[in-house]
């Protein structure tokens, strides 16, 4: 499953797009907002405030831990 990365804030229109995706990190945001408030009833994880996100090239593996607050880049398209 995908992880749904966003460089700036996690908007509710975005919402309804993120059905089957396994977490969401967002550059801007809380974890109180609507939004969050949303994502956490449907069970999937996610990362606010998270800075660098604009780093991280389109189709990199990463590894999300919602628990330490971490994500790492595991590959990236040049590492294959």
């Amino acid at each position: 499953m995908d992880i749904a990365l966003f460089m700036g804030p996690l908007r509710m229109d975005a919402i309804s797009e993120l059905s089957g995706v396994s977490g969401v990190v967002a550059a801007i945001g809380g974890v109180t907002s609507h939004p969050a408030n949303i994502l956490r009833a449907r069970g999937v994880p996610l990362l606010v405030a998270v800075a660098g996100l604009d780093q991280i090239a389109d189709g990199s593996f990463v590894e999300l831990d919602c628990y330490s607050g971490s994500l790492r880049v595991i590959s990236c398209d040049s590492d294959t």
